[in-house]
């Protein structure tokens, strides 16, 4: 494998494991704002409107991302037709199908 392919390897897969740690701060937060606004009796006005709130409507766009990444790197693992040290390493994301 050249070394401009474990690069962008490389790289796709430091993209990922930001996405994934994005995520999981972002369920947190979650977790915090619907506390709050349950403790103060106070509803989310875009959820209200929308029927999702922003918050939501950001943790599915990362959790696209993050299952694009899983993508784009299972797909070089397969096109390789060798085993990719930095594909193995990759850890599920929990809420993730797969």
């Amino acid at each position: 494998m050249g070394t401009t392919r474990q690069q962008v390897l490389l790289e796709t897969y430091a993209a990922r494991q930001r996405a994934a740690e994005l995520l999981k701060t972002l369920e947190r937060a979650q977790a915090e704002c619907e506390g709050c606004l349950k403790s103060e009796q106070r509803q989310d006005v875009v959820k209200a409107l929308t029927g999702r709130s922003s918050i939501e409507q950001a943790i599915a766009q990362t959790r696209r991302m993050v299952e694009m990444l899983d993508r784009a790197l299972g797909e070089a693992r397969i096109r390789s037709g060798e085993d990719v040290p930095v594909i193995a390493r990759i850890g599920a994301v929990p809420g993730l199908a797969g």
